[in-house]
């Protein structure tokens, strides 16, 4: 019985994952170009390595379709399949979600400007280092960016409450 349903239920979750992500994707862009972010604030850009990650995941389950194809093994198939999506979903939203936008008064997270004066704390990397900071605000939202974003923020903070 399993068998029967496994892949059915993989490929929705796939196709589900899919769509998920591109629409996040159109309703960042959207805000963004509401925002005017190309013009009104600087960038960082940092989906080079992302960008290859993903690739790499994409060229894995084009290598698991071909030998699920080949085997007429659907397990192979579908888990190839899963992960194709995942990694086109990925490479679809990447510069969405691996740029960030900011300016002298603060900087735009998911489609949503966020003043610097808004931050209560910017916290460290965890115990073992860690690839992110935790940023959290007065309002009790709480963000994880990688380490390289929070440290600007965290400079243009300062630099803000300097000026000030």
């Amino acid at each position: 019985m399993i068998n029967q349903f496994g892949p059915l239920v993989m490929a929705v979750l796939g196709v589900y994952i899919i769509y998920k992500r591109f629409s996040e994707h159109v309703q960042i862009n959207k805000d963004l170009k509401q925002l005017d972010a190309e013009k009104r604030y600087m960038k960082i850009d940092n989906t080079g390595m992302v960008q290859l990650y993903y690739g790499i995941g994409c060229i894995l389950a084009a290598i698991g379709l071909v030998v699920g194809v080949y085997m007429k093994d659907y397990v192979i198939l579908t888990l190839a399949f899963v992960l194709a999506c995942m990694s086109a979903a990925e490479l679809l939203t990447m510069k969405s979600h691996h740029r960030l936008y900011y300016n002298k008064s603060g900087f735009i997270l998911n489609g949503k400007v966020i003043r610097y004066k808004s931050i209560k704390n910017i916290l460290p990397p965890g115990k073992f280092g860690g690839a992110t900071r935790k940023i959290e605000t007065y309002g009790g939202e709480s963000y994880k960016l990688p380490k390289k974003y929070a440290n600007v923020i965290e400079q243009m903070k300062n630099k803000k409450f300097d000026e000030e």
